[in-house]
């Protein structure tokens, strides 16, 4: 029989799945897959809490806020968007806070190599170099400022990013080991 946590985490590989593809074509993670996963997520914790399962409510209620918080930091000072805060808090809701911090770190990881690729591609790692040397050094040279506007209000979509973290985690947490005896 299937457990409540592997079909949280095959909610949350779809869920994440699904938002990468629309980041990456639409450049958005709508609020029509993150608000229902994270409602199917507490709505889970309820469940598991009453048949003392994890992640129970508790959890679900800490990796919901937990991802809130710290990714909406990371939203105030411009890192990521809004979507991608929503889909944090639906995966915290879905997995627990545990697990949110863990796919956070491997989410960073994946992120910051996916923006060195597009920034490589668009040949802008140069400028982007520069850039935050700039803010080390507190130089920004003629060059810097008048080829600023190459690097502005260009963003790279984190979608992707969150869904490969995530996918490593439940593949090391090992969180579908019924699934391939089910399917035999």
């Amino acid at each position: 029989m299937i457990e409540t946590v592997e079909m949280s985490a095959i909610v949350v590989l779809i869920v994440t799945g699904t938002a990468a593809i629309i980041d990456l074509y639409k450049g958005i993670i709508p609020n029509r897959i993150t608000y229902p996963a994270a409602l199917i997520g507490l709505g889970v914790g309820v469940i598991n809490q009453v048949h003392h399962q994890t992640p129970g409510i508790l959890e679900s209620l800490t990796g919901l806020i937990g991802a809130l918080i710290i990714t909406g930091l990371l939203m105030a000072i411009g890192a990521i968007g809004g979507g991608d805060v929503k889909l944090m808090a639906a995966i915290g809701a879905l997995m627990g806070f545990p697990f949110v911090l863990q796919a956070g770190v491997r989410i960073v990881v994946a992120g910051a190599l996916i923006s060195l690729a597009i920034l490589i591609l668009r040949g802008q790692l140069y400028l982007t170099l520069q850039r935050i040397a700039g803010v080390f050094t507190g130089y920004f040279g003629f060059e810097v400022l008048r080829n600023d506007q190459d690097l502005n209000n260009q963003t790279i979509p984190f979608g992707p990013a969150i869904f490969l973290g995530v996918f490593v985690t439940i593949i090391e947490r090992d969180y579908l080991r019924t699934i391939p005896g089910m399917l035999n």
